[in-house]
């Protein structure tokens, strides 16, 4: 498949940072917005658990229908800039809106994932995260957490003994999975 030009790249990447800093001005206009206006807009007819949501969702419906936005993309705004402070967004600025509402799909583990986006990058050339990559690996960590190399060589140590358990391999094989065992126990120790 052919690569595209590095120019192209880097202009896609500069656009994708404007953009999110709109994206989190909006969202900091939202929320300042739904904060001041919520207690006008529940309704006591609402269960109390649910009247601030449905009071948010009411004001932000009304924004997009009346400025020709899109209520789930001012939601969506509104959400991450509640979520994510502007202390925050410096602290992690080199990850642009989209990997940070990425990360933000971790929920309350979120800032955890923005370190590995961030170690993604150190690890990979400079090459930021892709978002596909950080919900997959959110999605493979479950719960928020991550398959640190400790579980990794707990995993293959396992798959060592059970090949010496089992005796059948080759013997350059036994040999291999004997000498893993043991630099693992050195490791763990």
């Amino acid at each position: 498949m052919p690569t595209l030009p590095d120019e192209i790249i880097e202009e896609a990447r500069q656009r994708n940072f404007m953009a999110g800093h709109l994206r989190w001005n909006d969202g900091d206009f939202l929320m300042a917005v739904v904060d001041e206006f919520l207690p006008y807009f529940e309704d006591e007819s609402i269960a109390p658990t649910r009247r601030s949501q449905a009071a948010r969702r009411a004001i932000i419906r009304q924004i997009a229908d009346q400025s020709g936005g899109q209520e789930s993309t001012l939601a969506e705004s509104e959400r991450m800039a509640r979520l994510i402070t502007p202390e925050a967004r410096k602290k992690w600025d080199v990850l642009n809106f989209h990997q940070m509402r990425a990360c933000a799909s971790a929920k309350d583990d979120w800032e955890r994932w923005a370190a590995w986006a961030v170690g993604y990058a150190h690890e990979h050339s400079g090459k930021l995260a892709p978002v596909r990559v950080i919900r997959r690996e959110i999605k493979r960590g479950g719960n928020g957490g991550f398959v640190t190399w400790a579980q990794w060589l707990d995993k293959m140590t396992d798959l060592a003994y059970r090949i010496i358990e089992d005796g059948s391999a080759p013997d350059a094989v036994l040999a291999m999975a004997r000498e893993w065992t043991e630099n693992a126990e050195k490791i763990k120790a």
